[in-house]
């Protein structure tokens, strides 16, 4: 009996369906493997079984993930707003997903194969794909800086797209090539698969493009994700998955959403695309960092990244940075070679931190308080509200007082 995996199960059949389909892939790992080749995707309706043992059988798995939805996150990745198709690292040549729980409504799963429409296109404009370069986050020690959105490997041609990452200077046949791939992105079928507790999806992450709808209603969506690499031999991690798992884990990079997320709250284009992800991991340990939580990472992030926003934008003036801020700042700095990168992408050099404004006289500290009162105008002007919103304004915000909080000097 050959396995026939329907990419949509209509809901009368669903249970049958389910049964038929584990039953057969348990037994058939290289079945799957050819419908993975086929269609560039495996959907699982019930599944139900170890998702890191179904992960495993693709390759090495790089990284374990858990997707939760948070109305209250500031990081689009972890929030309730719909996230446009795009590919994730580009060492991961599979991504797999398991649902545990599913929100009331929305959340639904989009999926564009590229396939067609590279081989749509003409070799001229593929050729030229090959040059059109973006950002690679370092989140694996010997990551490449840089990935073109086109590469051949083993003879095949594969696909990078973080759109957000994208290169601003190129030649004008790769920047024409590009916008007829984006048209032809944008006009491609989209298929939609919405994911019950106990599904599985599988996608080739080389090929094919993955996003999401808004996810609204009751209920809470949470997905365990699996990046998989493309040889079997190495485990690149040990991990156990979902909430059996414990102690710090690797973070996902910042996705393309929560970029755009951070441009839309008027952070510069450069400056969001900071990858601060490690920063936070490691703030968030309660030996090695402070302790906080995700959303107040995430919150401070907003913040810290607006603070970096007015001093590009305010070369000429003193910007003081609240606690928060500036606490960021700190452990950005300790990593020496991620900020030094980032630097010089944003400010073109090394942008100081500089501990003693307002310590050093009494006119120096009037300098800082005058100071920071021009940060809170300059503030509200480039992003329409207040720096000092804080329910508890006095113990989480800046400090003149107290000389606590600093301003930068380049």
């Amino acid at each position: 009996m050959q396995l026939n995996i329907s990419h949509q199960v209509a809901p009368v059949a669903r249970e049958l369906a389910s049964k038929i389909i584990v039953q057969k892939a348990l037994k058939d790992e290289a079945e799957l493997r050819r419908l993975l080749a086929r269609d560039g995707f495996i959907y699982l309706p019930g599944w139900n079984g170890a998702a890191q043992e179904m992960a495993a059988s693709f390759g090495s798995v790089l990284n374990v993930t858990d997707v939760e939805a948070k109305a209250e996150s500031n990081a689009l990745v972890t929030s309730r707003a719909a996230l446009d198709v795009h590919t994730d690292h580009s060492r991961a040549r599979y991504i797999l997903w398991h649902c545990l729980e599913q929100s009331e409504a929305g959340g639904v799963s989009i999926l564009v194969d590229t396939r067609h429409i590279l081989e749509a296109m003409s070799d001229e404009d593929r050729s030229a794909l090959h040059s059109v370069y973006l950002t690679e986050h370092q989140v694996f020690r010997d990551d490449t800086s840089r990935v073109p959105l086109l590469r051949e490997i083993k003879g095949q041609e594969r696909i990078y797209y973080s759109f957000w990452l994208l290169e601003d200077e190129l030649l004008e046949a790769s920047r024409s090539a590009l916008m007829r791939f984006r048209s032809a992105l944008d006009a491609a079928p989209r298929r939609e698969l919405r994911l019950q507790p106990g599904d599985v999806l599988v996608i080739d992450n080389h090929r094919v493009l993955h996003g999401r709808t808004a996810i609204s209603g009751q209920g809470r969506r949470h997905l365990v994700r699996y990046w998989i690499g493309e040889e079997r031999a190495v485990v690149a991690q040990s991990v156990k998955p979902s909430k059996e798992r414990r102690g710090p884990k690797c973070p996902p990079p910042i996705q393309p959403c929560e970029v755009q997320q951070f441009i839309e709250q008027g952070v510069d284009p450069a400056v969001a695309a900071i990858d601060l992800s490690m920063v936070k991991m490691k703030m968030q340990d309660p030996e090695e960092g402070k302790g906080w939580s995700q959303i107040q990472c995430d919150e401070v992030e907003l913040e810290y990244k607006r603070y970096l926003t007015l001093n590009l934008r305010h070369a000429d003036k003193p910007i003081v940075p609240t606690a928060e801020m500036d606490t960021m700042w700190h452990y950005h700095i300790l990593d020496t070679r991620a900020y030094h990168a980032d630097s010089q992408r944003v400010f073109g050099e090394y942008f100081h931190h500089f501990p003693y404004f307002g310590m050093r006289s009494d006119d120096d500290e009037a300098d800082l308080s005058a100071a920071f009162k021009e940060t809170c105008t300059l503030y509200r002007q480039e992003f329409g509200e207040d720096l000092l919103r804080a329910a508890d304004a006095q113990s989480c915000w800046h400090d003149c007082q107290g000389r606590c909080w600093h301003a930068c000097q380049s």
